[in-house]
């Protein structure tokens, strides 16, 4: 079982909780808050995760309780989405898997193939509707969540486990509330709300002014009570409320950082990351095991500065 930083003895720690691991940079959309709709974002012919740095990544999830694809690209556009989860399962048969999507590619059929599938948990990101920095296409999201609860009541499973992930910044924080009834109308298990941000140093640039101008925390007294609103929202509507990441949340006002205690974060080269929104350490998983990352140096830095919130 892994420990905490603060649990641990000296500098030395078990394995991590949580591996997140980015299989694709590319998506099917360009909304307007993300990477992908920056001029200075660039594709290339390397977009995907390959399986040979998946095998890698499995031998790390033998070490983890749970499994997360993350990043700015769209998972189900990976043709080997599922035979990812059979060669992580084929490692370690109880760990939690789950990915983030946009919902627009979800059919009836696909739908069928996700509930067959062994992910436990899928989130579907949602922001509200008719906002300046939403998603695309806010209704095929929707119904793409439609398509998965039916497939699960068809199929009479209880997985996977369904939430909606929401970025919230002044645009949307009035419609908090909203998504909860939403969710709760769909059915879904949970909620999660994020701070909006931008990336920065390391070439995923957002669309700053779009950020800055509606940053949670640049407006923090006008925001935070409509927080605690759709908090007691979704607990009258049996939706379990996630606070997603004080980082983007709360600003200098955050609580402090653990998640290099508990994660880490691979992306599609191989190059390893204490968190999704921090620059890369000078690590590489083709020649290092995750008990060496891990246990690093440059982890261990890492995690004192998040300790006196140095973040670049």
């Amino acid at each position: 079982m892994s420990i905490t930083f603060k649990e641990s003895m000296g500098n030395s720690m078990k394995m991590p909780e949580r591996i997140l691991i980015e299989i694709t940079r590319r998506c099917n959309l360009k909304c307007k808050m993300c990477p992908q709709a920056s001029p200075d974002y660039k594709l290339t012919d390397n977009d995907f995760l390959s399986r040979a740095l998946l095998n890698k990544c499995a031998d790390f999830a033998a070490s983890c309780q749970r499994v997360h694809f993350y990043g700015v690209g769209e998972p189900l556009l990976h043709k080997d989405i599922f035979l990812f989860a059979d060669i992580l399962f084929e490692k370690e048969n109880n760990i939690e898997l789950n990915f983030v999507t946009n919902g627009t590619l979800i059919t009836e059929e696909l739908a069928e193939k996700i509930v067959q599938s062994r992910y436990t948990s899928v989130q579907f990101s949602f922001d509200g509707f008719n906002i300046p920095f939403g998603h695309e296409f806010p209704e095929k999201t929707l119904n793409g969540l439609k398509n998965l609860v039916t497939a699960q009541k068809k199929l009479k499973s209880l997985t996977p486990y369904i939430g909606i992930h929401s970025v919230i910044g002044r645009s949307n924080a009035g419609l908090m509330k909203d998504i909860i009834s939403i969710a709760a109308t769909n059915e879904c298990r949970y909620i999660s709300f994020d701070g909006l941000f931008h990336y920065f140093d390391y070439g995923l640039t957002g669309i700053k002014e779009i950020v800055d101008e509606s940053h949670f925390a640049n407006h923090i007294d006008e925001i935070v009570p409509m927080v605690w609103d759709a908090v007691k929202l979704s607990q009258e509507k049996g939706v379990k409320f996630s606070r997603g990441c004080t980082r983007g949340l709360l600003g200098e006002h955050r609580l402090s950082c653990t998640r290099p205690d508990r994660e880490v974060v691979v992306s599609i080269d191989g190059l390893v990351y204490g968190c999704a929104a921090l620059y890369p350490l000078g690590l590489n998983i083709d020649s290092m095991d995750i008990e060496s990352i891990w246990n690093s140096k440059e982890m261990n830095t890492l995690r004192q500065n998040i300790k006196k919130r140095i973040y670049i």
